[in-house]
């Protein structure tokens, strides 16, 4: 290994209701999933 960091582009997981919103935590339903949702994944708006 080179110890170079290694970026993977985005992949779809789901669809999540996002029903609270804070500066710091939001709070989401899981709507559907296509696989586990893993703790840290980024959630982005809908194209």
């Amino acid at each position: 290994g080179s110890g170079r960091k290694l970026t993977l582009p985005d992949e779809f997981v789901g669809h999540v209701m996002v029903f609270r919103a804070f500066d710091h935590v939001s709070y989401g339903l899981v709507m559907d999933a296509l696989k586990p949702v893993r703790l840290g994944a980024r959630l982005r708006l809908p194209e």
